[in-house]
Order: structure tokens, then sequence, then C-alpha cells
């Protein structure tokens, strides 16, 4: 573009922002009761809107801008659109973003501002509500009910100072204090796009049954950098009837829910109900929640949950009471849970305790407990009575100290489990199998093919070597206690052990086991046996020990080098009866030998073929 140009484009600019200014008069050294009261003298011919900061006595909310426009071309109602009394032609219509000072609305500590904050949400239900820094009390519960016909109508827009500095102090008894509701007909209207900012709620006084926010058929809701402390129960999302009184797409952003005896959030639906869908919660803590109940169903704790969908990112369950996250198992199951890199920890008894759900997935989570909070279960799903599947979680660091001597980190029972279609992998043991301590319970892992093959390549050495051609990798388990199994992946030099302190003519076990982080191979005169849960050929009394072949020594306790292959033989099912094991294998001479239904007890212990 040339200089000319520029300066053509400027000069444009600047005649358009002059005719703008004009079009809108800014009311200045003049003060009115209300709109209404801005008479012609106020209002030239010319001028299509007007501009009312702080030109009114009251409530002018900090001002506003109003379009003009003729009477006749709108219905004024009193409110955002509003019948000059001077020039009854025209009519005042609200812009959008009218924002109420709420200081100018009386707000003050030493009142109670619930009034105040419904009067401004009936006069004005579409202005942003601001209001100011300090503590101000809450006797009388706010209705943030639009009560109109509309489907759709606007939510309200309370946005404080910041969320140490502005504090409602909640003393509303066995009601919640903030409730968001359409207030319509259920499943006709609804309240959409409330925004919730910038505030604390605490609760000074002895009241019961409080609640902080309770949100019913409302839509797209937002909650953001708020703190909720020592009220009984934080948020309150309920669902009865289902679609028509369910919310959807509630967001909570930088929210802190602490010390609430009842639930931090209590979000269930009724049996049969689970109609709250789309719910996000990011950089969300919920801590000391819930009260002690030795009951097996959690009746308080972190928060309650029971609907459709629900995201959990970056976010931490600390300190709380029974169970730190609840799924109930009831008709109108729960559906599709999302966690992502989400804490919990030193939480009493459980972590997370579902009891029906269809698809959870979790992925970068923790679990920690030290000895002064005591764990019982980490994650536990119960399918007695509520089908639980399709449960992934990949991606979790474990840590229990030695106080919690009766914990179970991640457990799956219940005849309605879907087993084939849970898995939990990639778990690190940061602190972990004290006694007491169970890894897994009731938990299947993916099978995992043998592809190596035990060597005997000198008379002091045994290895596991890759077999050639077919790959490297062989069933591992992690520990003791019921860990998992992975593919190991075995390297070309293979894993190797002497034979050390062995006893002559005696045929020992080879196993692969793995103990603090090491893997080795172990020997022993145990035999082996068939898992009953992965169907791994394991050490009789000690199943996390993976058998991958036998040796036998010498009159010196050397390891044999012939004569050797009954002791590893191949295995066939394609004998005269089905299902019964054929043994394969090459005697010393290299004459291939069977023996029927039973192993080989010896070199020659077969028929040549």
């Amino acid at each position: 573009m040339s200089a000319v140009g520029a300066g053509n484009n400027l000069s444009i600019i600047r005649a358009i922002q002059a005719a703008l200014s004009f079009l809108t008069r800014r009311i200045d050294n003049q003060t009115f009761g209300a709109v209404s009261d801005m008479t012609e003298a106020d209002i030239p011919a010319a001028v299509v809107a007007v501009n009312t900061e702080g030109r009114f006595s009251s409530n002018d909310g900090g001002g506003a801008r109003w379009n003009i426009v003729a009477t006749a071309a709108v219905t004024p109602n009193g409110f955002n659109i509003i019948q000059s009394t001077a020039d009854p032609a025209k009519s005042f219509v609200i812009r959008e973003g009218l924002r109420l000072n709420m200081r100018a609305w009386g707000a003050d500590s030493a009142v109670d501002n619930g009034p105040i904050m419904q009067s401004a949400w009936d006069q004005f239900p579409w202005a942003v509500q601001e209001w100011p820094a300090g503590t101000l009390p809450i006797h009388t519960a706010v209705n943030l009910l639009n009560g109109s016909d509309e489907t759709f109508n606007q939510g309200p827009k309370i946005v404080g100072a910041g969320i140490e500095s502005t504090v409602f102090d909640n003393r509303v008894a066995n009601d919640a204090m903030f409730d968001l509701d359409s207030g319509g007909t259920p499943g006709a209207n609804f309240l959409m796009g409330a925004v919730l900012k910038g505030f604390k709620i605490i609760a000074s006084g002895d009241e019961t049954g409080q609640i902080g926010i309770r949100l019913k058929t409302a839509y797209m809701v937002e909650l953001n950098r708020l703190r909720i402390d020592g009220l009984e129960i934080g948020i309150q999302v309920p669902v009865v009837q289902g679609d028509n009184d369910g919310s959807n797409m509630v967001k909570l952003r930088q929210v802190r829910i602490d010390n609430c005896p009842v639930w931090g959030v209590d979000a269930q639906g009724a049996d049969g109900r689970n109609e709250f869908s789309f719910f996000d919660m990011d950089q969300v803590f919920i801590q000391n929640c819930g009260t002690d109940n030795p009951s097996y169903q959690p009746s308080s704790g972190g928060m309650r949950w029971k609907g459709q969908i629900i995201r959990v990112s970056n976010s931490a369950f600390t300190l709380n009471k029974n169970c730190a996250l609840w799924i109930p198992g009831a008709p109108g199951a729960a559906q599709t849970v999302d966690l992502q890199s989400t804490t919990f920890e030193n939480n009493e008894k459980r972590n997370i305790f579902c009891r029906g759900v269809s698809q959870f997935k979790a992925r970068n989570i923790q679990q920690y407990h030290n000895d002064a909070f005591n764990g019982t279960t980490g994650i536990e799903f119960e399918g007695s009575s509520h089908v639980v599947r399709s449960v992934d979680i990949d991606g979790a660091v474990v840590r229990a100290t030695a106080a919690n001597d009766d914990f179970t980190a991640f457990k799956l029972v219940g005849a309605h489990v879907d087993p084939d279609s849970c898995r939990v992998k990639n778990v690190v043991w940061d602190n972990f199998d004290y006694d007491g301590q169970t890894r897994f319970e009731g938990w299947q892992f993916d099978h995992i093919e043998n592809d190596c093959v035990l060597v005997v390549p000198d008379a002091a050495t045994v290895s596991l070597k890759p077999k050639a051609h077919t790959g490297n990798k062989v069933p591992l388990c992690l520990g003791n206690n019921g860990a998992e199994w992975i593919a190991h992946e075995v390297p070309a030099a293979g894993i190797s052990t002497g034979n050390s302190g062995l006893s002559p003519d005696t045929r020992y076990y080879c196993y692969l086991k793995h103990e603090s982080g090491v893997t080795a191979i172990e020997l022993s005169t145990a035999g082996f046996v068939a898992d009953t849960q992965t169907g791994y050929p394991v050490k009789s009394g000690d199943a996390s020990r993976y058998y991958v072949g036998s040796v036998e020594t010498d009159g010196d306790g050397a390891f044999k080098t012939s004569a050797t292959g009954w002791l590893n033989p191949t295995v066939t099912y394609d004998g005269p009866q089905s299902g019964v094991p054929v043994y394969v294998w090459s005697d010393s001479t290299t004459t291939r030998r069977v023996k029927y239904a039973v192993p080989p007890t010896s070199n020659g212990d077969g028929v040549p073929v």
C-alpha cells in the first residue's frame, strides 16, 4: 500500500468514527431517576443511541447504552425495552453488555445481599452483576429462575472482584444459596449461558443443609475461578425427570471446593435417570469433603456423579472421606467417563468406587496414600447388580506406604462385569508391595505369546533367548500379589544364569521373574502348574514366576548339554484323541520320540518315529 493510499483510508476511518460519535450521545451533567425520564431536549432527533453511564440516581448498573427506536417497532416491557414518557413514539432498547455496579445497588457487608441480587436479577436478567470486594452475607436464597415462556432463556452472569476478594457468606439454611433454574415448564424451558465467576462462598454461621450452587435445566453454564468452603454440599446438579430437568454442557474451570461434610459436588441422577450430560471439570480441586461412615456404599465424600459424558482433567481429589469419586450403580447407569492427568491423594477408604458404567477411560492418573490417611481400595469397579464394561486405564502412578496394609490398588469384581473389555496397563509402582498390599484383583491382561527358547550353551550357563525369526517377547509378571503381565523384550544376548550351588543329578525348573526392577531366571526344584487366571505355566505356589523350561545337572552339578530334549518337548494336540497332548522331542541319537497323554520322564521314555 502506498503512503497516499494509507492516508486516504485513515481519513475515511476518522470520518466514520466522527459520524458514530455524533449519533451516540453521552448524557452528561444530568441525573435521571430512570431511562424514561429523558426528554426530547436530551435526545435530539438525529441521535440514535444514548450512553447513560453514571447518570442514574439508582440502579444505573454502571451505565448502559440504549438504542433509540420507534415504539411501534417494538414491545416495551419496562426492562430492556422502555418507552419514553417524554416522547411516547420513541423507546429505548438496551444494548448487549449491561453491567450492574452492585455496590450502587446497596451491596454491603452489613446487610442481607440476597434480596439485592434477587432484585437486580428480576429487573435485568440479561445484565452482568459486578460484585465488589468484601464479605457479603446472604441470608435469603437467590432464585435465579428466568420464568420466561421462551424455550431458551438467558442465565445470570454474576462476577466478583476475585476468588479471594468477593466472599459471599452463605447463611441460607436447608436450601441452595444460588438456585439456577429456567423456572418454566419442565422440558419446555431452559436456562442458557449462566456465568458465575471470581468469588468465594463460605458458611460462617451455624445453619444446616447449606448448598452453594444448584443447577437445574441449565445449559452452557460456566463456573470459573470459584472457591466454596464449608457448606454441606458445594455444587448440586439434580436430575429427577430426565431430559425435562437435566442440565448439560456445564463447565467448572479453576474451582476449589473444601470442607463440605456431605459432598463437594453432588450430581447424581435419580433411578432411571442419567441426563446430566457433557460435564467438564478442568483444574478443579476437591478436598476434605465427606464425613466418615463405615457403610459399604458411601453416603458422603468428594463427588457423586451419575450422568452421561464427564471429563475431568488436570484436577485433584484429596483428603476426602469414604470415597473421592463415587459413581453409583442404579437403573440409568453412568456412561462415558474420561479422566485425564488427575490425582487422587490421601483419600480415606476409596479413591474411585463405581458400581455401574459403560465406557470409563483414564489417562495419566495418580493414586497416593501415606500412613496418616489409609486407603482400602484405590480404584474399584463392582458389578454385582449393574453392568461394568469398557474400562480402559492406561498410565498410572501408584504409591502407598506401609501403614496401608490392607490395600488393593485396582479391583474388578461382580457377576455383571465384562472382564474381556476391561484393562489396566502402564502402571508405575512408585512405593508399593508392602505386606497386605495387592496390585490387581479380578483384572485380565492381554495374552502374550512366548517367542523365546531356553538354551544351554555350556555346562555353566543357561539362557533364555529369542527364537530365530519369530520374535523376542515373553510373558513377564511384574511382581507379587496379583501384579500385571507384560510383553517383555528379551535382548539378543539373552537372560542368563549359572550353575553355582546346584545339586548334582537334579532337574531344575527355570522361571522368569521380575524383582526390584530386575528381570532374571530363577532355578527351582518346584514344578509348574497352569495359572487359573491367565492360563500361563507358572511356578507352583507363586504365580508371579513364568515357566520357560527345564535343565538337568550331572553328577558334578554342571548343566547337561546333551540327552535333555525330553525336558522341554514340543507339545501338540494332533494325536488320536482330541484335546489330549502329544509330547515330541529328539533323544541323544537325534531320533524323534513321541509320548502320548503324559510328559516324558527320561531321554528314552517314548516311541521312536
